[in-house]
């Protein structure tokens, strides 16, 4: 099993009292309007069934996890004909942040734990070719398993600005990289009850028996539904949730206040 990577944001605790989505999209119902795709590398996929159909930086694709249910998501690949390094950009549209509390949130996750995908996520202020004159947000190896990561974008010095973000996938001859359930939000200053240095993640996912929670630093209420919202399931936590009594099937685990997050139950 891949170790998690250790990242550094905000633990957001049950007494939220406001948040404000600015963008949220989860790739079900086409490419989103008003979204950009860059490949700066130029290289063509591999010629195999696995990849040779990703002819754009970024595609969207059923989930290879939940098949049969219309989840998509988004992929990338690094896998090319000639090997080389992987240049794609998926682009939100202009944001206009908050003066205080702003955060990124997304699922991620490699493909083949075999063949780990880097990736990166960067602003632009003024343009779309702005990004690589600016410091980097966040970099990571896309995890074994679905991990849902929330950053800070306040450390970048963009707060109350109109900006650009972008994902870039910058990884070295390896596989495939997906993405979901990008969510772009404020918190405001009287809702934050409690700061951690830590990641709210759970994993294995796809699971089977038992889920183990990391980052948490209290008791935390859960609850996991069904695709159709239907509650299956309900409890506290603090390290590790049961799935005995769950049958297979696709369901989203919610952790306190947070938001929902995909979870494959095998």
């Amino acid at each position: 099993m891949k170790n998690l990577i250790t990242l550094t944001f905000l633990i957001i605790s049950t007494s939220i009292l406001a948040q404000n989505t600015i963008l949220f999209e989860d790739f079900n119902d086409g490419f989103p309007a008003g979204w950009q795709t860059i490949d700066e590398d130029g290289l063509a996929p591999y010629n195999d069934p696995a990849v040779n159909f990703i002819t754009d930086s970024w595609v969207m694709h059923e989930d290879y996890d939940t098949l049969g249910i219309n989840d998509s998501i988004l992929i990338s690949t690094s896998w090319f004909e000639t090997a080389g390094t992987a240049d794609n950009y998926i682009v939100l549209p202009a944001l206009a942040l908050g003066t205080y509390g702003n955060y990124i949130s997304f699922d991620c996750k490699s493909k083949d734990q075999t063949y780990p995908d880097d990736f990166e996520i960067l602003f632009s202020s003024s343009n779309l070719n702005g990004f690589t004159s600016n410091p980097v947000i966040f970099d990571s190896v896309g995890p074994s398993y679905w991990t849902n990561y929330t950053v800070s974008l306040d450390s970048a010095g963009i707060t109350g600005e109109t900006v650009y973000l972008a994902f870039r996938h910058n990884a070295y001859d390896q596989f495939i990289l997906e993405i979901d359930n990008i969510k772009v939000f404020t918190e405001s200053p009287m809702g934050i009850a409690n700061k951690e240095s830590n990641e709210i993640s759970f994993y294995p996912n796809p699971a089977k028996e038992y889920l183990t929670i990391k980052g948490l630093s209290e008791i935390a209420s859960y609850s996991i539904s069904d695709i159709n919202g239907k509650l299956i399931q309900n409890g506290t936590t603090f390290n590790n949730i049961n799935l005995e009594n769950i049958t297979k099937g696709f369901y989203f685990l919610t952790i306190g206040n947070t938001i929902s997050k995909k979870l494959i139950v095998e």
